[in-house]
């Protein structure tokens, strides 16, 4: 009995561990489906992000893209030995400020121009480079090390600026955005320590030195070196000879590039920027230094000055080399940059005060943005490097140049001081330097702020509002704040949207000083033939009912004289820079006031104007063809005010021209290149027949005129005139000797034109390749 019940026992037992193997296996199972779901939505996951990652990004995504992946790359040389000093040699007097002032109003600016751009869709479009291509170009950057302007120049380059005009380029795409900021197309960042300038010259020149030097007898050389040997010797603590005040080599002014030139939109300086690298100009010295101050009292040196002193004339000095190259260019902003700290500078309607503002994007933002497109948290966005700059370019780009009577009176009533920052740097030790540790600013309500928002988790914000930015720039929270910036998420409710801003052009003047655009289209070829030939009107030209009734009223040489006049008054009068210049000229649109005539004018400084008293005598020379194959040449001007072109240089000397034509490439839409080239040959057989060569005929140096169906040549200061040199022929049956063709040049001078033709074609298909590819 007890063995029947002992197995009945057992049985029940295995019965019920079989039952428990059972749903633990059952449960096993279910947990490696369940396992393998959760790896199939993983899977699925990272599928998506790796798409994702190589689709193109939309603005805030991308701004998140350039901080994480490039700009967070910066590494600076701290070994000496591979790093660049100073060049004390560009201490020329500089204009400076009297006062320095923090920029109160720059975060209100600032949020200002993220709304605008929050209201357009274009903001969550897909058109930036994808996540993945960031990464792969961070990993080479963080290779670099930034030891010299050069380098912070290109670090800055390849992470920020190309980026900017990217992005300057896509909002040019919307209208409404295209007018509210006054784009033109894009952004350009250039150096114009060389243009226009006998520096360029001599440094082309050198090119083409023979480095053996004259041949001289052992005698001759001995008696050469040591007077040379003296000479360097006489005086060793002579200075070298000062530089003008032309930009520096870091020195660079951004202007507003139009997509497609023409005559009636062409690019405008917009800010200026300076590069000082990061071993040299510190976070610690700026820290410690830019703060509100008199200059006055720290451009002398005093003795038992403290160290504090130092440190504010070392920043002033700083601020001066680019402040004075804004007053010069006319340019309201401007920005000095290390890489790792950004000081954003305006001046006013009074130029004796600049006004700063610092930003130091690694420190203010983190190292991360804290943004998230399926998220509507605060993020740090509108910090960034690239986040602040696109705003303050934006801005920069709605202002108008200020104009030569307001830059003049500037420089005539601001002091000057020769700096040189190096050395006062150099007067502070190492030792003496604070840490470059991050130190939030006094006031941290602009960091707190979340502007960057996609339209969907932004239905209360104001468009264009003042009032509610400077409440939150006033809230209590303004105070430092030692850990990562955050946001008060309350910070935008309860705040009534407003409408949109217009979608007119707001091309305004910003200030009473702003210069004016000149809008008026060139007068017509055959309007200034008539000028200079006399001759009835012509009713095509769009200035036509300025120049009189029927005929002209004046001639060319009047209309010199009465030109001289306008201008010997002020050169604000109806003159406006173009933005275009070659190796020794700049390009100003001019218009006589009282009759309306408005033609182009090549200018240059003093030193050149010898070339374009060469180029006048050339016109002259070219006269027969002039208004059909070279433009009308109508006279020349010296200026008794000076025009002051971008602050790159002073131009004296002007010579008046009629309008050339249209750029190459909106001829080739219309004609083949066969075509345009045949009517080139025709033009410069033109000039070759009156015994002219160009000497650079490249396409830079012809235009395409479509009301004279011509191809017309200009830039003739590097042309030379030909000697007629007739050589003897054969015998005629009458006894006389026949000349040889091609009004009597000989083969070698006709060679020599030929040469010129081809060049001149083969130029061309070159240059037509590059634009095409």
């Amino acid at each position: 009995m007890s063995t029947e019940l002992d197995e009945l026992r057992r049985l029940l037992a295995e019965e019920q561990r079989l039952r428990a193997e059972e749903q633990r296996l059952r449960a096993e199972e279910q947990r490696l489906r369940a396992e393998e779901q959760r790896l199939w939505v993983e899977e699925q996951r990272l599928r998506a992000e790796d798409r994702e990652r190589t689709l193109k990004t939309s603005l805030p995504t991308f701004l998140d893209g350039l901080h994480t992946h490039l700009f967070l790359g910066l590494g600076v040389q701290q070994d000496k030995t591979k790093s660049t000093c100073g060049d004390p040699v560009n201490a020329t007097n500089k204009l400076r400020p009297r006062k320095l002032k923090a920029w109160g109003s720059f975060a209100k600016e600032q949020v200002d121009i993220w709304r605008l751009l929050m209201d357009s869709s274009l903001v969550e479009d897909r058109l930036f480079t994808s996540l993945h291509t960031l990464e792969e170009t961070g990993e080479s950057i963080r290779r670099q090390l930034v030891g010299s302007e050069l380098d912070l120049h290109h670090f800055l380059r390849q992470t920020v600026e190309d980026y900017i005009s990217k992005i300057i380029e896509e909002l040019y795409n919307d209208p409404t955005l295209r007018q509210v900021f006054g784009l033109r197309g894009s952004i350009r960042f250039e150096n114009h320590s060389n243009t226009l300038s006998p520096e360029r010259e001599l440094e082309e020149g050198m090119q083409n030195i023979d480095i053996r030097g004259r041949r001289r007898s052992p005698r001759l050389a001995a008696q050469e070196q040591s007077a040379s040997s003296n000479t360097a010797t006489r005086d060793p603590r002579t200075p070298p000879p000062e530089r003008s005040s032309r930009p520096g080599a870091n020195q660079f002014c951004v202007y507003n590039i139009p997509s497609q030139s023409s005559e009636s939109v062409h690019r405008i300086a917009a800010y200026i920027k300076e590069y000082k690298s990061p071993h040299k100009v510190k976070l610690g010295h700026i820290y410690e230094g830019l703060e509100d101050m008199d200059i006055d009292k720290v451009v002398e040196q005093e003795k038992n000055e403290t160290l504090k002193v130092r440190f504010h004339r070392a920043i002033a000095g700083l601020l001066v080399q680019p402040y004075d190259y804004m007053i010069r260019a006319g340019t309201e902003m401007g920005v000095l940059s290390t890489g790792e700290a950004d000081i954003y500078l305006r001046i006013g309607e009074d130029p004796g005060t600049l006004l700063y503002h610092l930003s130091v994007p690694k420190g203010d933002v983190g190292d991360y943005t804290g943004w998230d497109p399926h998220s509507s948290g605060p993020n740090r966005l509108h910090l960034t490097a690239v986040g602040q700059s696109l705003a303050f370019t934006l801005q920069a780009l709605k202002l108008r140049p200020r104009n030569q009577a307001w830059r003049q009176q500037a420089i005539n009533s601001l002091p000057r001081w020769k700096v040189v920052v190096a050395d006062i740097l150099g007067s502070i030790p190492d030792a003496e330097v604070p840490s470059s540790e991050y130190r939030p600013p006094r006031t941290n309500g602009f960091l707190r702020m979340s502007p960057i928002q996609l339209r969907r988790k932004r239905h209360n914000l104001i468009v264009g509002s003042c009032h509610s930015i400077d409440a939150q720039g006033n809230s209590d929270d303004d105070q430092p704040d030692p850990h990562t910036p955050s946001r008060d998420p309350r910070i935008y409710r309860n705040i009534e949207r407003r409408h949109p801003p217009p979608t007119h052009p707001t091309h305004t003047p910003a200030t009473q000083g702003s210069s004016a655009e000149n809008n008026r289209r060139y007068c017509t070829l055959n309007c200034l033939r008539g000028l200079l030939y006399g001759g009835e009107l012509d009713q095509a030209c769009p200035n036509f009912l300025d120049h009189g009734t029927t005929r002209h009223v004046i001639n060319a040489k009047s209309f010199i004289k009465l030109l001289r006049h306008q201008l010997s008054k002020t050169v604000n009068a109806d003159c406006e820079v173009l933005g275009i210049h070659g190796s020794c000229g700049a390009l100003l649109k001019v218009t006589l006031s009282s009759h309306g005539y408005t033609v182009p004018a090549k200018c240059t400084v003093p030193e050149f104007s010898e070339h374009l008293r060469h180029e006048a005598a050339i016109y002259d020379k070219l006269r027969p063809i002039q208004g059909i194959y070279i433009p009308f040449y109508l006279g020349s001007i010296d200026l008794v005010h000076p025009y002051s072109y971008d602050g790159i240089a002073i131009l004296k000397h002007m010579m008046l021209l009629s309008p050339g034509g249209q750029p190459l490439d909106l001829a080739l839409k219309e004609m083949t290149q066969n075509c345009l080239i045949a009517k080139m040959k025709e033009s410069l057989s033109g000039i070759h027949r009156l015994n002219v060569l160009h000497k650079d005929p490249a396409p830079r140096n012809w235009l395409y005129n479509p009301e004279s169906k011509k191809v017309v040549f200009f830039d003739f200061e590097m042309a030379e005139i030909i000697d007629l040199r007739p050589i003897l022929g054969i015998i005629s049956p009458n006894g006389k000797r026949k000349l040889t063709p091609y009004d009597g040049l000989d083969e070698k001078l006709l060679s020599g034109f030929a040469r010129e033709t081809n060049k001149a074609v083969q130029e061309l298909r070159c240059w037509n390749r590059q634009v095409r590819f």
